[in-house]
């Protein structure tokens, strides 16, 4: 933080960026609400100015900016606010629009005004309530602050009450609370603990197997969306609850998995917001509160993503430890060149009054038209139970419109195999559409390699045990089996749990070992007994094991306790074959 500006270390690197590209619009937080039904202008006006007076966050943004204080300022404006009437206009709907669009491609003269509010007239019963606002003075979260309180404000006084409760709690509690936590033991236990994590980090992009440039000229972004349906986001949190983990854990994870299909590179450097309002009262304070963590976990080609997914959920739980740490600090710290990420993922779940009086109001975010990062994912849901939106904001310079497009419908594809297979291994979880993959299958002219219809995986085995006994098939450590050796183990195996569990064609076999020989042969016996295996990874959380074994119907699951056994028992039972117990047409 800046203690001779007295304003917050956010505000302090806004700033600070915002001298360094002063004619950027990257720092315009806005967005509008839609109103239908008839509204009483000047109430409504009176009630955004009554909030707005009760905040002290307009006047620490603007210390900001400038050395002058404000009430000798007489040409800075604490919010411009207007009423444009363009009813009259034909398709007054889009007029309303586009004015609103261009003006978000403007740039704030932070000498003069920071927040601009406009109530656009597109008829007798439709209005936009337009509000842009410099991030120096509030992040997300504030604007849907803001428009509830107004809407509270406002629907209480159309209702006859003239009494009512206006929120006024000071964004400058705040900057003293974190002067003192930058005094703390804690604020040095934060820095330690980022810069041992962060010490080693590497400096590459992100995605950058699907950059058409080498270089990054402007800021300039778009954004695309792409709906997520309401029953696709019931099923990925009635998953995450089986991990203990939420949604939010989950679309990160993906977002990992996107990124090591793309790249075949295990780091990926995440920025990821956080609230960063640790009190009651900060929840309902106007302000600048967000701060980003630099996340990352290990994506190794073997990890299947029911690993991943604990893991996420328990690395940025240790990372929420320590959140108060600034970003602002850390770039110091490290002394990096510029940011440390290039994406960014953003989940934002706001509620909004949906009423004005008797007007219903919808509300719609406009992304800013630049940004730092390259890639910025967000996650946008406004109402409990409707579909979500997941948007991307990608830099032009860097990626043409159609690679933006696939990288949306990749993330959402992976979003379902992840559900589909989570004991995949990521890097082969499916991501492609049906058009791309039958593709590459032309492109490449892959045919069917002729295997013989009428085979098994036993009968296979069993031809290759014939061809070449003595041969060398597995080794594990210091272990090492030849084919008829192998065969002879599986073998005893399969009679074993023919004559312990009456395994027959058709019934289902857990196997929840650790990956040892065992494992393979424990395989091996089971389809040589007549039956399938179900593959359980012991670390799975109890519950994920229970819901496996129950959903697959398991007549038994091979555990260590069961393998013991039947070391125990093995010497009863032959290594001679088997007479063949299963089809193609059985499970096996």
């Amino acid at each position: 933080m800046n203690p001779t500006k007295n304003i917050s270390t956010l505000q302090d690197s806004i700033c600070l960026t915002q001298h360094i590209y002063p004619r950027s619009p990257l720092f315009n937080v806005g967005g509008y609400a839609l109103i239908h039904g008839a509204i009483q202008m000047p109430l409504l006006i009176k009630a955004i100015t009554t909030v707005l007076e009760h905040t002290d966050v307009i006047e620490t943004g603007y210390m900001g900016f400038n050395d002058m204080p404000l009430n000798s300022n007489a040409n800075f404006i604490k919010y411009d606010i207007d009423v444009v009437d363009c009813s009259q206009q034909q398709q007054a709907a889009d007029v309303c629009l586009k004015w609103m669009h261009d003006d978000m491609q403007s740039v704030f003269d932070t000498g003069r005004c920071l927040l601009k509010l406009r109530l656009l007239k597109a008829s007798d019963d439709k209005c936009y309530w337009y509000a842009k606002v410099h991030h120096v003075l509030f992040d997300g979260y504030a604007m849907a602050l803001f428009f509830n309180n107004v809407s509270r404000l406002y629907t209480t006084w159309i209702s006859g009450h003239t009494e009512a409760d206006v929120p006024s709690f000071s964004y400058g509690k705040f900057i003293a609370d974190e002067l003192q936590y930058k005094s703390s033991d804690q604020y040095q236990d934060d820095r330690r603990w980022w810069l041992e994590r962060l010490g080693g980090t590497g400096t590459s992009a992100a995605f950058q197997s699907c950059v058409h440039a080498n270089n990054r000229h402007t800021m300039s972004t778009q954004r695309l969306e792409i709906r997520i349906e309401a029953s696709l986001f019931y099923e990925i949190t009635a998953f995450c609850k089986l991990y203990h983990c939420t949604a939010f854990h989950y679309f990160i994870a993906v977002l990992f998995v996107l990124h090591k299909r793309y790249n075949n590179q295990e780091a990926l450097l995440l920025g990821v917001p956080v609230f960063n309002r640790s009190s009651k009262q900060f929840k309902e304070t106007l302000g600048a509160f967000v701060n980003i963590l630099p996340f990352s976990v290990p994506v190794e080609d073997d990890r299947v993503f029911s690993q991943l997914l604990p893991l996420v959920a328990a690395e940025l739980k240790e990372c929420y430890r320590h959140q108060r740490f600034p970003l602002y600090d850390m770039l110091k710290e490290l002394d990096r060149k510029g940011n440390i990420y290039n994406v960014s993922f953003s989940y934002q779940k706001n509620s909004y009054n949906t009423s004005l009086g008797n007007a219903a109001a919808a509300i719609t975010y406009l992304p800013p038209p630049e940004q730092q990062e390259d890639l910025f994912f967000h996650l946008l849901e406004y109402e409990d139970g409707a579909d979500l939106t997941l948007a991307l904001d990608y830099a032009v310079d860097l990626f043409p419109e159609h690679v933006a497009k696939n990288i949306l419908i990749h993330f959402k594809n992976l979003l379902k195999a992840a559900l589909r297979t989570p004991d995949m291994a990521v890097n082969s979880l499916p991501y492609l559409t049906e058009g791309e993959e039958s593709a590459l299958l032309d492109r490449f002219k892959v045919k069917s390699p002729g295997y013989d219809t009428g085979a098994t995986i036993i009968t296979c085995f069993e031809q290759q045990v014939a061809q070449s006994a003595e041969r060398t098939a597995l080794v594990f450590k210091d272990s090492s089996f030849s084919y008829s050796s192998l065969d002879g183990h599986a073998n005893q195996l399969a009679r074993y749990l023919q004559e312990h569990y009456r395994v027959s064609p058709g019934d289902l076999v857990g196997l929840q070992l650790e990956r040892s020989e065992w494992q393979v042969i424990s395989i091996l016996g089971v389809l040589k007994a007549g039956g399938a295996y179900v593959p359980i990874d012991p670390g799975y959380p109890e519950e994920r094991i229970s819901y496996i074994t129950r959903d697959s119907g398991c007549k038994l699951v091979i555990d260590k306790t069961v393998l013991d056994h039947f070391l125990e028992l093995r010497c009863r039972y032959s290594t001679a074959g088997l007479p063949l117990q299963a089809g193609p047409s059985d499970l096996a």
